[in-house]
């Protein structure tokens, strides 16, 4: 695997490592905010009561590493690769490498009938992702990134008005007004949110959108109804269904199956909102109702988020709540229900790179994953593969390498 398609991945976690980082190892710092206080003006101003019951959880259970590390030269750098004798190990570089996905990718593109919602749509997604790049790999001029921005926007936003069901679509709106003031980043677009199944992730999007603005009161408001979301979801499954689906019907070989089972991971994810409310959070005083607000949020977040980033950015919600109110005990105890550590994370890696050359592993951890999330996604697919790797003639890639 070259060092693009390793650090693809790597940026995946490490917006993981980010949030717990940030919220285990910083301190926090009580600053004081003069927002206004929560009305009932709009749809984005509606008033919920805020339950402020303190719920605790039991830690999670995690599992009995037996690991075997090694370390491996990459280009002069020494990485550190661990492996389970439990598990198939391959490495997917036998197969993936840049030059074949960018083919595929254009291959793709000129193939892809837009006369069809679902392959219009992808068109326009990997389209963005195209031009951000040029012949070589490297990323364009930042003026040339902007201007064919501007393009992709305006490209999804007329997708979105012929099909304002279209929940990707959607997001990526919210995610494409994080960046900039388009011209339909306006009152009209985010009313619309009310439409989709209440999805809490949205709303961060949009309470975020909200702050940059300096629309304060909304944006208390807009948090309010996120910590009342009852679900909090990116639509990363969705998206690689979408994709994967779309594809498949052009890409029909085993060589290319792996390929697009990489392309599928690869299309770049959305723009996260977190980290805008969460900066916003930790400045709240303590007792006021932004800070319960918060923590009302942050409980949501770690039981109802599709996304193990999603939990995170919960439990350090409820961390900083609890160590401004000087709750150290159940700080120190919230903490140890993250949804990964070492050993999953690394097992992770390892079944994904089996998955890669196994189309119905695939196929399983993203129906897994649509519906049970990430979390429970990702284990059962270490759980399968650690399975299927007693057989010893399951071999399901090249340069199979029992451990």
């Amino acid at each position: 695997m070259n060092n693009r398609q390793r650090g693809l991945i790597l940026t995946l976690l490490s917006l993981v490592f980010l949030i717990f980082y940030y919220f285990v190892y910083l301190p926090n710092h009580s600053e004081n905010n003069t927002n206004a206080a929560v009305q009932n003006k709009s749809v984005l101003q509606q008033k919920a009561t805020i339950n402020t019951t303190k719920v605790k959880k039991p830690p999670l259970q995690t599992e009995n590493a037996q690991p075997a590390e090694n370390k491996e030269e990459n280009n002069g750098t020494k990485i550190e690769k661990t492996e389970f004798n439990d598990m198939i190990s391959c490495e997917p570089s036998s197969i993936l490498d840049e030059k074949t996905v960018l083919n595929l990718e254009s291959q793709l593109l000129k193939q892809l009938d837009i006369t069809l919602p679902n392959e219009q749509l992808m068109s326009i997604l990997l389209s963005d992702k195209a031009k951000r790049y040029d012949e070589s790999g490297q990323q364009k001029a930042e003026a040339k990134r902007l201007k064919d921005h501007q393009e992709y926007t305006d490209s999804l936003f007329n997708f979105y008005q012929q099909y304002p069901d279209n929940t990707i679509a959607y997001s990526h709106l919210l995610s494409a007004c994080l960046q900039n003031n388009y011209r339909y980043c306006d009152d009209s677009l985010f009313k619309q949110i009310t439409a989709f199944d209440d999805n809490g992730e949205l709303w961060l999007k949009l309470a975020m959108i909200l702050l940059k603005q300096g629309e304060i009161e909304q944006a208390n408001n807009v948090l309010l109804h996120a910590s009342q979301a009852d679900k909090f979801t990116g639509y990363y499954h969705e998206q690689i269904a979408l994709f994967y689906q779309t594809a498949s019907k052009y890409f029909l070989t085993s060589t290319d199956n792996a390929n697009l089972i990489w392309l599928s991971f690869n299309l770049d994810s959305f723009t996260s909102g977190f980290l805008g409310p969460v900066n916003y959070c930790r400045s709240a005083e303590v007792n006021s109702v932004l800070a319960e607000t918060c923590f009302e949020l942050g409980q949501q977040m770690k039981n109802n988020s599709q996304s193990m980033l999603g939990t995170m950015v919960g439990i350090g919600l409820m961390k900083t709540y609890y160590e401004k109110h000087n709750f150290k005990e159940l700080a120190l105890e919230v903490i140890k229900e993250k949804p990964f550590n070492k050993e999953s994370r690394s097992r992770f890696n390892q079944a994904s790179n089996v998955m890669f050359f196994d189309p119905s592993l695939f196929i399983q951890w993203l129906d897994s994953g649509l519906n049970y999330g990430e979390a429970k996604a990702n284990q059962q697919l270490i759980d399968e593969v650690i399975w299927r790797s007693k057989d010893p003639n399951y071999q399901p890639c090249p340069n199979i390498q029992n451990q």
